[in-house]
């Protein structure tokens, strides 16, 4: 299985910029998830990318929400 394809279109629409730095990261497989379905990280975006990666095994498309 490949991995997923992030979106950062949520992120860009909430706060008028691509994510980028060093910070909480939040994602998750739907715009609209419940809360336990989020996966928080910290760290940079790129670390960050990798540990939801992970998370999310099998999922084709991750949002960035935060």
């Amino acid at each position: 299985m490949s991995k997923p394809i992030f979106s950062n279109s949520d992120y860009v629409w909430e706060h008028g910029k691509q994510p980028r730095g060093v910070g909480d990261w939040a994602f998750a497989t739907s715009r609209h998830p419940k809360v336990e379905d989020v996966f928080w990280c910290f760290g940079t975006l790129t670390e960050a990318k990798k540990q939801a990666a992970e998370h999310f095994k099998g999922e084709y498309i991750v949002y960035v929400l935060a």
